[in-house]
């Protein structure tokens, strides 16, 4: 009966809301170029192309529909972007 009233969040959006406010962070840091054009190391999977985390977060920011190439000024404002990151997934 108590599960019915409680209301969980789905695990990829939990990820999701904390790979965007991360990323947020990392913006708003002073060197924040060097994180975000990083290559990935490693080897892929057969016929899947690697991932890199700046991809991940293109994709996040259009689910928000928020423009892809003005993320990063929406994030420089620290409430905006708490607000836009809570937001998501409700």
């Amino acid at each position: 009966m108590l599960e019915k009233n409680v209301r969980y969040a789905h695990v990829s959006q939990v990820m999701k809301r904390r790979r965007l406010n991360w990323a947020g962070h990392v913006a708003r840091m002073m060197e924040n170029e060097i994180a975000f054009e990083e290559n990935v190391e490693g080897y892929r999977l057969r016929w899947r192309p690697r991932s890199r985390w700046k991809d991940n977060i293109k994709n996040d920011v259009e689910l928000m529909s928020i423009n892809p190439e003005e993320w990063k000024q929406v994030a420089m404002e620290r409430g905006r972007w708490a607000a836009v990151t809570q937001a998501y997934g409700r």
